[in-house]
C-alpha cells in the first residue's frame, strides 16, 4: 500500500472540505517508506469511519471548539500506531466492553453500527488491533495498531 502519511493527509483533507464544523490536527511522524499490507481503500474507509465516527459523539452545540486530532508513529520499531481522539461525549466502561460487539449500538445515529465490521476488518486484512481509550463525558480516543514486517 502507498505511504500510509500520505493517505492519512488524503483523507483529512477530503474531510476538512465536507466538513467545516471541525479542526482537524494532524500530528504524522512517520518516515516516508512506513507502509502497510492491505487494500488502499479499505484503509482510507475504515479510517474515514473512525473519523466520522468521532465527529458524530460531539454534542449537537454550534461549539466551535469541535477538534479531531490524528496522530501517528512508529512504536518500537515494529508497530505503526494510529490515533483519532475527540472529545465528544466519550463512553462508559460498559460501551467499551460492548462496542465492538456485533448489533451493539448505543447512539441512534448509527454511528457505531460499523465498530464491530471495522474490528473485524482490522484483523483479518491488516492483522491489527483497536483499541478504544475513553472516560464518559471525556471524549474517546481510537487506536489502531498495525504490525510491521
Amino acid at each position: 500500500m502507498k505511504n500510509v502519511g500520505e493517505i492519512i493527509i488524503k483523507t483529512t483533507n477530503i474531510l476538512r472540505i465536507k466538513q467545516k464544523k471541525f479542526v482537524y490536527i494532524l500530528k504524522i511522524d512517520l518516515p516516508n517508506e512506513i507502509r502497510i499490507p492491505g487494500k488502499k481503500y479499505i484503509f482510507e474507509e475504515l479510517l474515514n469511519k473512525l473519523i466520522k465516527n468521532a465527529e458524530q459523539a460531539y454534542p449537537n452545540s454550534n461549539s466551535e471548539n469541535k477538534v479531531i486530532l490524528i496522530t501517528s508513529n512508529i512504536e518500537s520499531s515494529k508497530k505503526l500506531s494510529i490515533s483519532i481522539t475527540g472529545g465528544g461525549i466519550g463512553l462508559s466502561f460498559l460501551e467499551k466492553a460492548l462496542v465492538k460487539q456485533k448489533g451493539f449500538l448505543f447512539r441512534e445515529k448509527n454511528s457505531n453500527s460499523n465498530m464491530f465490521q471495522i474490528n473485524e476488518i482490522l484483523e483479518k486484512e491488516f492483522k491489527a488491533k483497536l483499541e478504544i481509550i475513553s472516560k464518559k463525558n471525556k471524549g474517546a480516543t481510537f487506536r489502531i495498531i498495525f504490525p510491521l514486517n
